[in-house]
């Protein structure tokens, strides 16, 4: 399915539960961790973003030119390498894109269906699974029906 990006205004963007503090242009979401690009890859290989924002992030005497993509759960992030030189009439670059991940390394539990009830979240029965992070409150669910 084709997707349109279009230019949203701040106030659209909910900060997720998963994210501490967004940061501001010039630094990082809170909490990251640097990652390395399979688990780029894998992560968000099969899904569409919500959102998609760029960054120029002052870290560690560094600036790094970063786009980052907001999912359901979870966000990651990657920079275009800095250190580049022209080979002929090509860009060579000299090191390698960075990746990251943004949000709660998540801790979920699994919710049986009284609980689901309990805490107002829906659960679809026999084959839906529902989780909750026990760090920052998140809910994954899955129904794993054919």
């Amino acid at each position: 399915m084709m997707q349109k990006m279009v230019y949203c205004e701040d106030e659209e963007f909910e900060k997720p539960s998963w994210i501490i503090d967004m940061g501001t242009f010039n630094t990082m979401p809170q909490p990251w961790c640097e990652t390395d690009a399979d688990e780029y890859w894998h992560l968000t290989g099969a899904y569409s973003p919500s959102f998609v924002e760029f960054r120029q992030v002052h870290e560690s005497n560094e600036v790094w030119f970063l786009t980052i993509s907001y999912y359901h759960g979870f966000a990651m992030g990657v920079s275009r390498p800095m250190d580049w030189t022209f080979v002929g009439d090509k860009i060579h670059y000299n090191d390698l894109p960075r990746y990251f991940k943004i949000g709660c390394v998540h801790e979920y539990e699994g919710l049986d269906p009284v609980k689901c009830r309990e805490l107002g979240i829906f659960h679809g029965g026999r084959c839906y699974h529902v989780s909750k992070c026990k760090k920052c409150g998140h809910v994954h669910s899955v129904d794993s029906s054919d």
